[in-house]
């Protein structure tokens, strides 16, 4: 028998069934109850979990405030975010962190150990200046042993509020102890004043100091999404004028840089370049420079010629590139000791956000973009699979990384210790600035206005645009040139608007945690727990490079397993989207414990072989020519020391009738030229 409320359909049996009922419910209650002790167990430890901000003290959160003159309507890049900095800046053996903010102030925080943080800016020396900051980058410029920090600042001004920032790290302070810096970025030649959105550092000439690429982004204009003869655009003044042609700037070694663009063929440009990213695209032992360019300029793959200058050759090393490019990262993702490559552009993974906020390209302005040497550009992730031969094969539909939404920092690493990289991708933005439907209603209303909005109405227009927070990706390298999505087992994540992003061992535990800075929201710490779960060991490398290049940026590590298994690393600190990790490279040896062969190759050539090298540790490898020159100089100043030493006690040679010298410092003396006083 059926009856019916508004809620439910209930079934009442016939009540002659009603006897047998009392037993059938005790029977599943007993059952149910039963099983509820097995039901209540602890739930399985993710490979990742978050560091609230009590435990952690970093309260850091990049926050965004709208107004009249700061809309999206007013600087397309209005949501692009802050970035991280990963670094020991108080050389105490602990990655301390670096934020930078959009709008409001840059957060030092040092590492005090077991992932506890202090906040140390108002000490610091840094500066709360008004303008937009963007990326960070992490240098010792001077070559004094601390690290400097050099930061990217756009945004709509024409004024000195677009001047990158460069704070010289002076040390420990007399009276706190703690790091305090100095803005000198015109000292040195690096007030860079167009609209800069990430530097990296590296050594592209190789005379043994650090140089640095800028990539900057112009303000848009009216025809900004026209199709262009892109080499009229390199001879035009007006590009110049726009301030968003990337910078190359060489140094000279004396604590200074120069723009050498035009002479390396870093040539004015349009682009808007979102993140330039070092690495040996062609197997030749010279860095070259991948930049990702969002909207319909071609990315740059500027391979360099080993004379000074480079060449543009994305079209001959790739069959086609993403479209709106991001975030990319370069790393070997199949353990042939080739370095692959990814690039994030913001096609949704979701079907209804596919088609609400993402536009077609016609078939006629693409026709034209490949007739005007544009490439083949799609509005996708593309993960470009070295070849061997100086090319790339594209394969993020295969590898399953295609489609991540509007995506920010790549970071190849190997989270699980396995011994493959893996990928974490930052994701959201703050405002769906492309949402298809509310772009026509905004354009509807501007056009029924009949004539150009106020800017109170541009701000009323910002503030319809829809807003969606969406959660950052995990995927795991699974050895065959394919991922699986892990972004659930491996972490619990809320959704947020995530942008800059950087791994490190922020626990000495041997595994990579993450930082993310996010809009509105704290910046997210993710502790790895690898180690705990015993999932496998790992081996972590710092350098002692030459005098110039004090932590060996651009050094390259082969190492070679028991089981047959190649994995390379190269230092380069500039990465995860306008940030910056540290100066450890990191293996995952999955069950191995030694390393029967690592090969290191240093920036200038320079080969270096260790053998049955244990795991679980963090060695320190020093440049062997720099090693050389540090001990020649000890000895000479010892020399010094005991030559000053043996003239006192020659003049005082008169006081004393005997006086005891031991063989030691007999040949000590020799060393010096010195005569041996009596001996007894």
């Amino acid at each position: 028998m059926l009856t019916k409320n508004s809620r439910y359909i209930i079934i009442i049996p016939p009540i002659d069934q009603l006897v047998n009922l009392r037993l059938v419910l005790g029977l599943v209650s007993f059952v149910f109850f039963g099983c509820a002790e097995d039901t209540l167990k602890k739930p399985e430890k993710k490979l990742f979990e978050i560091v609230s901000v009590d435990a952690s003290g970093v309260n850091f959160k990049n926050e965004i405030q709208e107004s009249e003159e700061f809309h999206y309507y007013n600087y397309i890049y209005s949501y692009i975010g802050g970035g991280v900095a990963a670094a020991d800046f108080d050389n105490d053996g602990n990655i301390d962190l670096f934020f930078t903010s959009n709008q409001g102030t840059e957060r030092l925080y040092l590492n005090l150990g077991n992932l506890k943080f202090q906040d140390i800016t108002e000490t610091s020396g840094l500066k709360d200046m008004e303008g937009f900051d963007t990326g960070v980058s992490v240098v010792d410029i001077n070559a004094d042993g601390y690290l400097d920090i050099y930061i990217c600042r756009a945004g709509k001004y024409d004024d000195e509020r677009l001047t990158n920032l460069l704070y010289i790290n002076n040390g420990p302070s007399t009276s706190s102890g703690l790091p305090t810096f100095t803005e000198k970025a015109s000292d040195y030649g690096l007030a860079d004043s167009n609209r800069s959105i990430q530097s990296t550092f590296f050594d592209f000439d190789k005379d043994g100091d650090l140089d640095v690429y800028i990539a900057n982004s112009p303000v848009i204009t009216r025809d900004y999404r026209k199709v262009k003869d892109l080499k009229a655009v390199q001879k035009d003044l007006k590009t110049i004028a726009l301030k968003g042609s990337d910078k190359l700037y060489r140094n000279n070694g004396a604590d200074h840089f120069e723009d050498v663009s035009f002479q390396a063929g870093i040539l004015p440009d349009i682009g808007f370049g979102l993140n330039a990213q070092v690495g040996d695209l062609n197997q030749d032992g010279w860095p070259d420079v991948y930049v990702s360019n969002d909207f319909e300029i071609p990315d740059f793959a500027y391979i360099n010629n080993g004379d000074g200058s480079f060449t543009d050759r994305a079209k001959d090393i790739t069959k086609h590139t993403s479209f709106y490019s991001m975030g990319s990262d370069i790393a070997d993702i199949n353990n042939d000791g080739l370095n692959d490559m990814v690039v994030l552009d913001m096609s949704p993974e979701d079907y209804v956000r596919s088609k609400t906020t993402m536009a077609m390209t016609s078939i006629e302005k693409f026709g034209k973009m490949i007739a005007n040497d544009y490439h083949y550009q799609y509005m996708h992730n593309v993960l470009q699979l070295n070849n061997g031969n100086n090319t790339y094969s594209e394969i993020a539909q295969m590898g399953n990384i295609a489609n991540t939404d509007w995506s920010w920092s790549a970071l190849l690493a190997d989270y699980d210790l396995d011994g493959y990289n893996d990928l974490y991708v930052t994701n959201g933005v703050f405002r769906d600035v492309i949402d298809q439907d509310m772009t026509n209603e905004i354009l509807q209303q501007i056009r029924a206005g009949g004539k150009r909005p106020t800017d109170k109405q541009y701000l009323k227009y910002t503030q319809m645009l829809p807003q969606q927070k969406l959660q950052n990706y995990f995927f795991r390298n699974q050895g065959d040139i394919t991922f699986e999505d892990t972004s659930e087992t491996w972490a619990q994540q809320d959704a947020s608007f995530s942008n800059g992003a950087v791994y490190a061992d922020l626990d000495n535990d041997g595994d990579l945690d993450l930082v993310t800075n996010n809009i509105q929201d704290n910046a997210s710490i993710l502790k790895n727990n690898s180690r705990e779960m015993e999932l496998g060991n790992y081996l972590g490398i710092r350098f002692k490079g030459p005098y110039q290049n004090s932590f060996g940026v651009g050094v390259k590590v082969e190492l070679n397993t028991a089981n047959g298994m190649v994995q390379i690393r190269q230092l380069t600190n500039t990465r995860g989207f306008l940030s910056s990790v540290s100066n450890r490279l990191h293996f995952g040896l999955g069950k191995e414990e030694t390393v029967p062969s690592i090969v290191i190759t240093w920036p200038d050539g320079k080969k270096q072989e260790m053998t049955d090298t244990r795991g679980e540790d963090h060695e320190t490898i020093r440049d062997q020519a720099t090693e050389i020159e540090r001990l020649e100089k000890v000895v000479g100043e010892q020399e010094e020391e005991i030559h000053q030493l043996m003239t006192k006690l020659s003049q005082l040679q008169g006081n004393f009738s005997h006086f005891h010298v031991d063989n030691e410092m007999n040949e000590l003396c020799a060393l010096c030229g010195l005569t041996v006083i009596n001996a007894v």
